[in-house]
């Protein structure tokens, strides 16, 4: 029983100890009837705390994050290739486009490329061949249709000698039938009037083989149009056949997803921007994490996750103070001026980690964005994912 009171007694005393170590460092007591925020427990909030009747009330207090407002960019590439060199280091400045890396696989690229431009340019080759048979055959099929449509010039002098021979034709049928009249007398013998019915029936057999033959050359004529018209159809349909089975549309694609790949074999910058850190050294393979990280330090942000509680406290354009010791003087003292730029709309579990023992595990908290003035950016830009306190300035009345 003596030995249990005195561990209990122990207990009490080191808890009493604890407390007032604690106060000396600067933790500021926790009110029963409000949770502990984000940002007690920090040097700097110790130097605030100390003042706060001071100074009146104050505003919210967050923990955050500095990033670039652009975030940092991973730059990789896809897993299996191999990294041939790297063209930068460490805190390199580089301008959007700027070659950062190479890939092993550059020269296999370049070796399909070459094959896929062989490729196109034979096909080309190819097709302009067989476009310059086909134009010779389809201008063929046009001057044997233009032959065959000049038969209708050559019956117009079918039509012609028709005409002719049917004059001729009516001259023997009158001249008989004058004889005729006369034969009663003895002016014609019948000996004209035989020859002449050989006149009339030659004529006659003249005209019926010149209509023959005109009718024969008009059809003659419409079949001929005909089979080359349909010459020249076929002309024109084995030439875009023809052109249709070479396919260099096809191969200029190919050739184009050939120079992409290979484009791709250099890693280029996407913004201008410092490049933080690198992953991987020539020689390694290409995994699942990036090979590099790139970001424009010129325009920083601090992310601050506000306790649930006072983000009603919180405004678009608000004023706050990015404080941390790890700044240079006189900003570790002083801190970095930004203005909120959005408040976001989900809660969370914080993702930070307060350094004080007492502080709540089970809260939540809503991100703000605060941005950086241009000179706090300046310095904040060397300082990329450090955890600070966001001090936001207190609302008007």
């Amino acid at each position: 029983m003596f030995r249990r009171v005195a561990w209990l007694a122990g207990l009490a005393v080191a808890f009493a100890a604890l407390g007032w170590w604690l106060r000396d460092l600067g933790f500021p007591s926790i009110p029963a009837d409000r949770p502990v925020t984000s940002a007690q427990g920090s040097a700097a909030g110790r130097d605030r705390a100390r003042s706060r009747g001071e100074e009146g009330e104050r505003g919210p207090v967050a923990l955050g994050r500095l990033e670039p407002a652009g975030k940092v960019i991973d730059v990789s590439a896809l897993p299996g290739d191999r990294l041939d060199s790297l063209a930068v280091e460490e805190n390199a400045e580089v301008r959007k486009n700027d070659p950062l890396a190479t890939l092993d696989s550059r020269s296999l690229r370049e070796l399909e490329l070459e094959a896929c431009r062989s490729q196109r340019l034979e096909a080309e080759s190819r097709r302009a061949a067989e476009e310059k048979l086909a134009d010779a055959r389809v201008a063929a099929a046009k001057a044997a249709l233009n032959q065959a449509r000049n038969y209708e010039s050559d019956l117009r002098v079918e039509e012609s000698k028709v005409a002719v021979l049917r004059r001729n034709l009516a001259l023997a049928q009158a001249t008989k039938r004058r004889l005729e009249e006369l034969a009663s007398t003895d002016l014609v013998s019948p000996q004209e009037r035989e020859e002449q019915d050989l006149v009339v029936a030659k004529a006659e057999a003249e005209v019926k083989a010149a209509e023959l033959a005109l009718e024969k050359g008009r059809q003659a004529g419409k079949l001929a149009v005909a089979a080359a018209e349909a010459d020249l159809e076929a002309a024109l349909a084995a030439k875009k056949q023809t052109l249709s089975t070479i396919a260099v549309e096809s191969l200029k694609k190919r050739e184009e997803l050939a120079q992409a790949q290979w484009d791709r074999t250099i890693l280029r910058s996407p913004i201008d921007g410092t490049v933080l850190k690198i992953f991987l050294r020539p020689g390694e393979a290409v995994g699942p994490t990036p090979i590099l990280q790139i970001a424009d330090r010129r325009r920083m942000v601090a992310l601050a996750e506000v306790y649930e509680a006072d983000v009603k406290r919180i405004r678009p354009g608000q004023h706050a103070r990015i404080l941390s010791r790890a700044f240079p003087s006189p900003y570790d003292e002083s801190g970095l001026g930004g203005t909120v730029s959005r408040i976001g709309k989900t809660i969370a579990r914080p993702e930070l980690k307060s350094l004080d023992p007492l502080a709540q595990a089970d809260r939540h908290v809503i991100e703000v964005r605060v941005d950086l003035d241009p000179e706090a950016s300046q310095v904040a830009g060397d300082f990329i994912h450090l955890q600070v306190e966001v001090q936001f300035a207190p609302l008007g009345p």
